[in-house]
């Protein structure tokens, strides 16, 4: 019989990466991740001039689709590279990528295996990463206003923007629903001057609930720990790499210090986490740029250790297995390892993705 804490871990993992229907899924109120696809782009990741102030060149890249097995389904092109994929609540079969930094999203229907269409952005906004398909048929997008040198999160029905919420002089990345209640929704907002932070924001009302200043000048990314919003891994850029724990209104920034500053233009980031399946409290931690994926308490919180791995990028959960991908170059395939007593060679798929994140959503048939 399967331990309650090993269940608990599972189910935890699962839902963290998962966003449908996207409410349930980023709150982790689904247990299994064991039918799901998994979505993830192939590209150049050469940034070509783009920085969190301005857009660089436009580069194509590849969605791959793969079934729960690791099996290819299909690969589709697309004319923008991709940094994540939100699964439409309304119409599953419709999946928004989004760039980053970039002018450029667009819709991928997977039945038809194409892609059908651009979104339009306002003049003077760009796409920052990151949405939700929330329960009215709206996809909600982190963007910022470079007019305004503002960050928005701005609603768009089908591909044409219909509303926004501006979130001041911020810089906003990942976004995902409360645990706690569907019409809230938390972002990430770095700041240019001052310290970023983690932002509660009632959609519906379209303002801002609650702030809590975190460690990070520039959170990207973050976990719930747990099956409300009071515990959260956040993750973000530093010189020295680090993860910030949110505990109700307080945040403990750890530096991860057998991990050296890195010197020159290159800052390493905490890109992305996934919880141990057996222990809800460990996450691992993969850091882009510093090598490294690095095992956290959650509860304590600590760094329980730093394991070497070049080229280190995606951490995620799947069918209740624990995963970490390398990738050794920009324009580079990922090779997947997973984690039983050690980090080992996954076999079953010699290729995989090399954008910024796996999305898992609910079959297409």
């Amino acid at each position: 019989m399967i331990k309650r804490r090993e269940f608990l871990g599972a189910s935890l993992a699962a839902a963290a990466l998962t966003q449908i229907p996207s409410w349930a899924w980023s709150a982790g109120l689904m247990s299994s991740s064991e039918d799901h696809w998994l979505l993830i782009a192939k590209g150049d990741r050469s940034k070509n001039g783009a920085s969190l102030y301005k857009s660089g060149e436009n580069r194509p890249s590849v969605l791959k689709v793969y079934d729960p097995q690791f099996l290819p389904l299909m690969s589709i092109p697309l004319p923008f590279m991709a940094h994540s994929f939100v699964q439409s609540e309304r119409d599953p079969q419709l999946v928004y990528g989004v760039s980053k930094w970039g002018d450029e999203a667009g819709i991928v229907d997977l039945k038809k295996k194409a892609f059908v269409q651009k979104l339009e952005p306002s003049a003077g906004k760009r796409f920052f990463g990151h949405g939700v398909s929330l329960p009215d048929g709206r996809t909600l997008i982190s963007m910022r206003n470079d007019k305004t040198q503002r960050g928005e999160l701005v609603f768009f029905k089908d591909a044409k923007p219909v509303d926004h919420i501006e979130l001041g002089d911020t810089i906003l990345h990942e976004i995902r629903f409360s645990p706690l209640n569907k019409d809230v929704v938390l972002v990430a907002a770095g700041r240019q001057d001052s310290p970023g932070s983690l932002i509660w924001v009632d959609w519906k009302a379209k303002k801002k609930i609650k702030e809590v200043a975190s460690g990070f000048k520039h959170p990207a990314h973050f976990r719930f720990i747990g099956a409300d919003d009071q515990r959260i891994l956040l993750l973000g850029s530093s010189k020295i790499p680090a993860v910030d724990i949110i505990t109700g209104e307080k945040n403990n920034y750890l530096k991860i210090k057998k991990l050296r500053e890195v010197a020159g233009d290159e800052t390493p980031e905490t890109l992305n986490a996934a919880f141990d399946p057996k222990n809800p409290d460990i996450a691992w931690v993969a850091v882009q740029g510093g090598n490294a994926v690095v095992k956290v308490d959650c509860a304590k919180p600590e760094i329980l250790a730093v394991m070497p791995l070049p080229g280190s990028r995606h951490a995620f959960t799947h069918a209740g297995q624990l995963y970490i991908s390398q990738c050794l170059a920009p324009d580079s395939c990922s090779k997947l390892k997973r984690r039983e007593k050690g980090w080992i060679d996954f076999s079953q798929i010699s290729e995989f993705g090399n954008t910024a994140h796996v999305n898992l959503i609910k079959p297409v048939v």
